[in-house]
């Protein structure tokens, strides 16, 4: 398996619940539903390609935003360099690296 196949299969399993159910879920049933998935591949090596950044508007990416994000402000298309590069580092300390942690990802 390729580190690729990780990210891959999140971003499948997410787009198959869609949006509009990742709005009606909770926070512990969507970490229940990265469970399912990340139990799979604990201790992977993960890449994501783009698929988690919220920029692309992935499902992946706003679940994990939903389950992690608590204190991240909403993302807009319309950010400013700075706005932009401040989103992307609490993206990362506060989304990112918990997500790979708790299925110890490197």
């Amino acid at each position: 398996m390729g580190n690729h196949d990780i990210g891959i299969a999140f971003d499948i399993a997410f787009e198959v619940l869609g949006d509009d159910l990742i709005d009606l879920l909770t926070k512990e049933q969507l970490l229940a539903k990265l469970d399912l998935v990340g139990n799979q591949f604990r201790g992977g090596d993960a890449a994501f390609g783009e698929c988690l950044y919220p920029s692309d508007g992935r499902p992946i990416s706003k679940a994990l935003l939903k389950v992690f994000g608590d204190e991240l402000m909403d993302y807009r298309s319309d950010f400013t360099t700075e706005e932009w590069e401040k989103y992307e580092e609490d993206w990362w300390d506060k989304v990112r690296i918990p997500f790979e942690k708790r299925y110890d990802f490197w």
